[in-house]
């Protein structure tokens, strides 16, 4: 499980409960590997990058920078505006921590309208630029209603939507659990043990948020429920989908899927477009 944000044209990729890595365009697209970001945190659950403000946000991190077996999974801590390697604060660059109180770990993360929502396994959290001295401000705005893995939650246009353990939800000023038609089909049938793995993404061209899950006989993701929010509707299907790009850079959505059937002993290096 991985956490990938757009630094300019590079990429910041966190490993869950691992490292945080740049890749840099400017290596070319050939024989360019991503390398481990100096002075960051060596252990978190995500990392999410704070667009405009331009910090580099580690959730679930370790208090001690360096220190794994210091990893607090509530903490969160953020580098200095514009930088990617300092992370320690001083009295004269922005970089600081803070630690939520509401649940036992956080589980993910997604830029909204104006604040970064924040989901533990119990509660919701904004996280809003405010300034100096305490650079971000933190806010429960929901309790009772935590997400169940990292791609769990996505945002539409403002508008969050989130599964949780057992209904879902969304936050468009006020958190409300969504009614749902198909809820028993999908949470009596989903596999308890890989809830961690739900991938959750927007079609916005249909007006759906679509929730890819593991069932209760399989590891991996094989199924799918849809909500449309424009017209209040839920449909289930069969569809095995790891990851998703919504049509916007792209006239339509881009997406991948497991196949847990494929039998090819290595994959071919693959080096994106040029």
């Amino acid at each position: 499980l991985w956490s990938i944000n757009n630094w300019g044209e590079d990429l910041i990729i966190t490993q869950k409960d691992g490292a945080t890595y740049e890749w840099n365009l400017s290596g070319g697209m050939t024989n360019n590997r991503c390398t481990a970001v100096a002075n960051a945190p060596s252990n978190s659950t995500l990392s999410m990058v704070s667009t405009e403000t331009r910090h580099v946000v580690c959730l679930g991190t370790e208090t001690e920078i360096g220190n794994t077996a210091s990893q607090d999974k509530m903490f969160i801590r953020w580098s200095d505006q514009e930088s990617t390697t300092t992370w320690t604060p001083t009295a004269t660059n922005t970089a600081g921590s803070h630690r939520l109180t509401d649940g036992n770990q956080i589980q993910t993360a997604v830029r909204s309208r104006g604040a970064v929502m924040v989901w533990t396994d119990s509660a919701l959290y904004s996280m809003q630029f405010i300034g100096a001295p305490f650079t971000f401000g933190f806010k429960q705005i929901g309790s009772n209603c935590g997400a169940v893995g990292i791609h769990s939650a996505v945002d539409v246009s403002g508008t969050s939507f989130w599964m949780s353990d057992e209904s879902f939800f969304m936050f468009d000023g006020s958190v409300k659990k969504i009614p749902c038609s198909v809820q028993d089909h999908v949470f009596d049938n989903i596999n308890q043990n890989a809830k961690q793995d739900v991938f959750c993404a927007a079609n916005a061209d249909f007006n759906e948020v679509m929730w890819f899950y593991p069932s209760s006989g399989s590891d991996q993701i094989d199924k799918v429920v849809i909500f449309n929010y424009a017209e209040n509707l839920w449909y289930v299907g069969t569809l095995a989908r790891s990851s998703w790009a919504d049509s916007g850079v792209y006239p339509v959505p881009y997406a991948a899927e497991f196949d847990s059937t494929d039998t090819t002993a290595s994959i071919s290096t693959i080096n994106g477009l040029k």
